[in-house]
């Protein structure tokens, strides 16, 4: 479970790197490397809060994720309908 967010962190970090870089630099560079930086930081960060929220409501414990979670926050999401799906049949 750290080791996602330190992922995300770092993430962060290294957006945030590519913004001071593009800072530097000028015309279209400049444009790419912001456009890039923030489109970093922006997925960084909502994977971060993505992530903390679905490990403080308890859901998707083990191997966590949305397979792990109905809309509700209930686990009766994907993982159920797989191991519904995997039971052998009666005959």
């Amino acid at each position: 479970m750290v080791h996602g967010f330190v992922g995300y962190l770092l993430a962060l970090a290294v957006g945030y790197w590519v913004l001071t870089l593009a800072v530097k630099e000028k015309g279209r560079n400049q444009l790419v490397g912001k456009v890039i930086g923030w489109i970093i930081i922006l997925v960084a960060a909502g994977g971060l809060l993505c992530k903390a929220t679905l490990c403080a409501s308890g859901c998707g414990k083990g191997r966590g994720g949305w397979d792990h979670c109905g809309p509700d926050g209930s686990k009766a999401g994907c993982h159920g309908m797989m191991q519904k799906s995997e039971e052998k049949p009666n005959s």
